[in-house]
């Protein structure tokens, strides 16, 4: 399943010419290094697909995504606009 989301979000930042940075997260204390990459490549936007660490971690991500201000966080694996997606203006 995380082979073909991930296919399907290459798929859909190639057409939508956004870069996709690709971090995974085996434990929980991958959670903060990832975050500092993420910062490091000022990321816009957080796709998280779903299995047990990242649900067990929700948490954890939520908070450092507000934490480092990343702007659009989705923890359900899909990929693209959503129909309540607001760009960001700045």
């Amino acid at each position: 399943m995380r082979r073909r989301l991930l296919q399907q979000c290459r798929t859909w930042a190639r057409a939508a010419g956004a870069t996709l940075y690709v971090y995974y997260i085996q434990d929980p204390q991958d959670v903060e290094p990832a975050f500092a990459r993420l910062i490091d490549a000022r990321v816009e936007a957080l796709i998280a697909f779903p299995d047990a660490v990242i649900l067990g971690q929700r948490d954890k991500i939520v908070q450092a995504a507000l934490k480092h201000r990343v702007p659009d966080v989705h923890i359900d694996g899909g990929c693209g606009p959503r129909p309540d997606h607001r760009a960001n203006p700045g």
